[in-house]
């Protein structure tokens, strides 16, 4: 299980999509997709690599930590889809590849959520830099 954990897989994660949920309140989905890096390298199918993988979307707490949200499955294809309460609009959350045992896959940065326009938001992968307003 470690072996499959170093294997590379390189979160590659789409976007969050905004639906309307039935009561009319706005809910959230993460949708993306996973790619193995080392897959091709190492003769292996992505399948494989994907096998027991989920997406951890980890949201801050009032405590200024971070707490899973919600969990989903990769599918064999690397493909997700993350729904996410209504109170989570907004919220400061990033999405991150775990193990079978829900443990951060190692090697893997927390990719962040942040709005792109009009109700769509983006995962942005690996470690974030914002530029200083000095520089603007």
């Amino acid at each position: 299980m470690a072996g499959r954990m170093l294997l590379g897989v390189c979160a590659v994660l789409m976007a969050m999509a905004v639906a309307n949920a039935a009561e009319g309140q706005v809910a959230s989905v993460v949708v993306g997709l996973a790619r193995c890096a080392d897959c091709t390298r190492k003769n292996m199918k992505a399948e494989t690599a994907f096998k027991g993988l989920q997406v951890a979307i980890k949201c801050k707490n009032s405590n200024g930590e971070y707490e899973t949200r919600a969990v989903s499955e990769l599918q064999s294809s690397g493909t997700f889809s993350v729904p996410l309460a209504a109170d989570l609009h907004g919220a400061d959350c990033h999405a991150q590849l775990h193990s079978a045992a829900n443990a951060p896959c190692p090697g893997q940065e927390p990719s962040k959520i942040a709005p792109m326009s009009g109700g769509t938001f983006v995962v942005i992968p690996g470690k974030t830099h914002y530029p200083s307003a000095d520089f603007d």
